[in-house]
């Protein structure tokens, strides 16, 4: 069996951090969805600006 990709494991773990982070921040389910949703944006386009970033740069 092949293992997931990094990608399905970062986007899973925003997935649930943003869901946490949007229920724990707002009142409101509409609020919280809007959260959820941009947490998990910042997190995803986060971690691909920064594999590319590290990937063209090396140290």
């Amino acid at each position: 069996m092949d293992a997931p990709s990094h990608l399905l494991v970062m986007a899973l773990f925003a997935a649930c951090v943003g869901i946490a982070g949007g229920v724990l921040t707002e009142d409101t389910p509409p609020q919280q969805a809007r959260s959820a949703a941009k947490i998990f944006g910042g997190l995803l386009a986060s971690g691909i600006a920064l594999g590319w970033l590290l990937y063209l740069f090396p140290f």
